[in-house]
Order: C-alpha cells, then structure tokens, then sequence
C-alpha cells in the first residue's frame, strides 16, 4: 500500500514531464521558460514596489529601492543572469513574502489558496535551499496567526507544506534510488 502511495505523484510527474517534453520542442521549452522568468521578473518589480512602501512608507525611498531591484547589475548587465532560475525564484519570493505581509495585514482571499502553494512549490522544485527561507517564512507566519487568535490561515499553511511535499516526493524517490537515501538536490 505504502509503495502505490508514493508511486502515484512519481507517476503524475513523469507523466506531465513527458506530455510537455513530446509537445514542446526542446528549444521553444528553454524559451518559454525564458520568457515565464521575464514575466514573472516584470510582475514582481510591482510587488516589489508595492513591498517597498509598506516597508518604507516613503514613495521616494520605495522607487528608488524598486529601480535599484529592477536596474541591478546582476539582474541586466551580465550576460544572461536575468534568465537564470535564481532571479525567477527570487522574483517568487518577493511576491510570496507581499501576500504573505498582505495577509496578516489583511486577511485570507480564496486566491491565496491557490497562488501561495503553487509559487513555494515551484521555488523549491527549482531551488532546495528555499526550503529554509519559506520554512522560516511559515513559522513567522504561523506565529504571527496564533498570537493574533486568526487561526483560519493555518490550512494556508498545511496546504503549501502538503503541495510542497508531494511535488518533492519524485525527487526523494530518486534520490533514494541513487544515493540510498532521501535528499534533495
């Protein structure tokens, strides 16, 4: 029983891996993944700003710090860093720490349900180590809704940790195949 459980997200996996590997051309793959950081890298320079004034509270001081994300050297000026994964989970995390901010400010939108877990989990499939960053994220957060008594943004929480998980159990399997233990890398 314990093997069909963990061969099922092994088997979705490959399954979605293949179907876009048979209907994407490695080339046009490489460049929509290019043209998903650029998106993701233009979207988050808002969220960037909006983070900024909330943080700042001063427009100047947040614009400035906006155009210094958005104009940084590593970002633009060397050659090809701007469509390296690490800018396209940096870019995730800011937008995952505004919502986050949002949300003990404000409270849960149906959306968060949704958005929140698909950006953590696809930050951790392409970078581990942001596995602490989020844990350490999600404990703050999780504080942040016992203290205040808001106890409704717990699943938010258990449904990112369960995403995360299940996306990462492909990984483990191999992992364990290869190595003879459960890592990421």
């Amino acid at each position: 029983m314990r093997k069909a459980v963990i061969k099922l997200p092994i088997i979705i996996h490959m399954a979605l891996v293949t179907q876009l590997t048979i209907l994407i051309k490695k080339e046009y793959w490489v460049l929509s993944v290019y043209l998903l950081s650029l998106i993701v890298f233009a979207i988050s320079i808002n969220y960037f700003y909006r983070l900024s004034l909330l943080l700042i509270d001063n427009k100047n001081w947040a614009l400035g710090a906006t155009l210094t994300y958005a104009f940084y050297p590593s970002v633009l000026y060397y050659i090809g860093t701007l469509f390296f994964y690490e800018n396209l989970i940096l870019s995730l995390l800011i937008i995952s720490i505004f919502k986050l901010i949002m949300i003990i400010k404000n409270g849960c939108i149906t959306s968060d349900y949704f958005t929140i877990p698909i950006i953590v989990t696809f930050s951790c499939l392409f970078r581990s180590q942001t596995i602490i960053i989020y844990t350490l994220l999600f404990v703050t957060f999780f504080i942040f809704s016992f203290v205040n008594k808001t106890y409704n943004r717990i699943p938010l929480i258990a449904i990112t940790i369960l995403f995360t998980f299940l996306f990462h159990l492909p990984i483990l399997s191999k992992n364990k195949k290869m190595f003879g233990e459960y890592v990421l890398s």
